[in-house]
């Protein structure tokens, strides 16, 4: 909305660039205002109803949260969702800080966060927790110590020389089927019935 909003054209042409920059249920909701025939009253119309259906601060904050609870359990070698899981808590965080609600994270919360990671970066983050607390610092850990331990561990994983080795597979000759052969009875006479 801010991209088209500031932009000097047409009221019509604004409408017609919101719509185009929205997609999936967004782009449902607004798609009609582009038929009213009072232009700044379409434009208008459409703004108000982006800001109702998704700009309130309540949804988006429960959209972050589910978002952040529903990530899968991370295996210990796949660097990859290391990497996703940081990108993902620094959306949420960015979004979280700019919508004034980090207070909204719970040391439940960033328990059940911390049963995503691998074990070995779950002990990382128990000792980090150990030192926030009982150090001089002697508060508790908050969502952006999370992230900032999430973030270094991804870049640390991946590290194309130093990060995570996957261990590969080991390789065998490909399976090659044996001829069968055929086995004449006749030459053993101990067995008549099967000559």
């Amino acid at each position: 909305d801010n991209t088209v909003h500031c932009k000097r054209v047409s009221k019509k042409q604004k409408l017609t660039l919101l719509v185009s920059h929205c997609s999936g249920p967004a782009k449902s909701l607004i798609e009609g205002c582009l038929l009213d025939i009072n232009d700044s009253a379409g434009y208008q119309r459409a703004r108000k109803l982006l800001q109702e259906r998704f700009g309130n601060k309540h949804v988006l904050l429960a959209t972050v949260l589910n978002s952040l609870k529903s990530f899968r359990q991370i295996r210990s070698f796949d660097k990859t969702a290391i990497r996703e899981f940081a990108d993902k808590l620094t959306h949420s965080y960015e979004m979280l800080r700019s919508l004034g609600k980090l207070s909204q994270i719970t040391q439940e919360m960033l328990s059940t966060l911390m049963g995503k990671l691998p074990d070995f970066l779950q002990n990382r983050w128990r000792q980090k927790v150990s030192k926030i607390r009982n150090q001089a610092e002697e508060r508790e850990p908050s969502l952006e110590d999370f992230v900032s331990l999430v973030n270094f561990s991804a870049e640390e994983v991946n590290d194309p020389i130093y990060g995570i080795q996957v261990p590969q597979a080991p390789k065998f000759p490909p399976f090659q089927f044996k001829r069968s052969f055929h086995v004449n009875l006749e030459n053993y006479p101990e067995y008549p019935e099967y000559s």
